[in-house]
This record gives C-alpha cells, structure tokens and sequence, in this order.
C-alpha cells in the first residue's frame, strides 16, 4: 500500500509537471531572458535596495520600470538604422562597378606571402576577373539584402512577441525582488556542505557575469570603434559595420 501512494504521487508530480512545461513552452524565450537580466541585474538590485534600506519590492520595481527604456529603446533605434544603412549599401553597391581585370592580379603576385597562392590561381584556374567580380557583387548584394530585412524586424526577433516582452518584464520582477531566496531553497538541494557549495556558486556567479561583461563590453566596444572610424573615413554604412564587427 506504500508502495503504491508513492507511485501515485511521483506519477502525479511528474504529470503536473508535464502539464507545467507544456503551458510554459510558449514563453520560454521571456523566461531566459528574464532570468538572464535579473542575474546580471542582480548586484544593482541590492545596491538599490540597500539604499532604500531593504525595501526589495521596491528596487525590483524601479529597475522593471527602467528596462524597457534601458532596453528596448536602443534596440529599436538600432534596427531601424541598421536596417536604412544595410539598405543604402545596397543600393550603393548596385550603382558601383568594380574592376577586377589581370593587372589586379598581377599585383597579387608582387607580395611574399600570397603571391604563389595567386599565381597559381591565375595558371590553373580558368576563371576571369569578371566572373570573380560579378560573384563577389552578386553575393555581397544578396547578404545586404537579407542582412537589411532582418534589421527591420531586430527587435521583435531578440525579445519576441509584444505579449512575451511584457511577460519578461513580469517575470523580471518576481526573479529581482525572490531571485535570491529562491536561488537559496534550490541550492540546498545539492548534497554538498554548505561551506563548499557557497563558495562553489559564489565563484560560478562571479566567473559567469565576468565572462558575459568581459565579452559582450569587448563587442560593444569594437563596434563602436568600426562605426567611428567608418564615419571618419566617409565609408558608407557605418552602423552596419559596426554592428557586424561587435557580433
């Protein structure tokens, strides 16, 4: 008779659970995202509410309030650009001709390095410097092309539906104001003593969002520093550019 109440009671958790996944698979994109931003939130969220002196409803709330325009103002002014940028290059490499003619490669053979890759190329492949020039425009047009309608729909593609991003933002805040606590009960279902399992997680957290500030402020940083020096050198699409270089 034990036997079967407990098989009857994992049979029904592992039922609701089920039912569980099945409801939440639809916003399972604002869900990472919203456990993204909270762990990366994380050390604001309790500077600020170490500032209102423990009100953590409170912070979590402001922070809530504040990603959207944090967020997805950026975002946007970011798509459009891009997408208006990638579309003039396009235009802009349609209305250009390029000339890859023998002299081109002939001046290929000059260098150290690359000079006997070209010179071979040039003995023992029967392809003209029209055929590699209208290849190289063909594709570049087609990547610009793809590249430019993708931009316009940036934002919705990152963050998903507008029902899913305020959902995240919902989520965001319970994971803001309890993320620590519920962080907590879970943690001490690992059989581990605690002394090793908080330096075990504490490392963890501190690896993980430096390894995630270090990268992504690195692409941040060089995207800038494509976007700049295009803008100075009267380079078209500096923004596309950029974005490419940073992703």
């Amino acid at each position: 008779m034990e036997f079967y109440s407990k098989s009857f009671f994992v049979a029904l958790a592992g039922a609701i659970l089920f039912g569980l996944v099945l409801v939440l698979k639809p916003f399972a994109g604002s869900m990472a995202w919203a456990i993204v931003l909270a762990f990366l939130l994380s050390p604001l969220q309790g500077w600020i509410t170490r500032k209102l002196k423990g009100r953590a409803g409170v912070a979590a709330g402001i922070l809530t309030a504040l990603t959207p325009f944090a967020l997805l103002t950026p975002l946007t002014m970011l798509g459009f650009a891009f997408a208006n940028q990638a579309r003039a290059l396009v235009e802009y490499l349609q209305g250009r001709s390029f000339r890859l003619d023998g002299s081109f490669f002939a001046n290929l053979e000059q260098y150290a390095v690359i000079g006997p890759a070209a010179r071979w190329a040039r003995e023992q492949l029967s392809v003209s410097g029209a055929d590699i020039q209208a290849w190289l425009t063909t594709a570049a047009q087609t990547l610009l092309t793809h590249v430019a309608s993708f931009g316009g729909g940036f934002v919705l593609s990152a963050l998903g539906t507008l029902v899913g991003f305020f959902f995240m933002l919902f989520l965001l805040f319970f994971f803001l104001r309890d993320g620590r606590s519920m962080f907590d009960r879970g943690q001490r279902l690992i059989p581990v003593p605690e002394e090793h399992r908080d330096q075990l997680f504490h490392h963890l957290g501190s690896v993980t969002r430096g390894v995630f500030y270090g990268i992504g402020l690195t692409a941040l940083i060089q995207g800038l520093l494509v976007s700049i020096g295009f803008a100075i050198a009267g380079l078209p699409a500096p923004i596309v550019f950029g974005v490419l270089a940073a992703v």
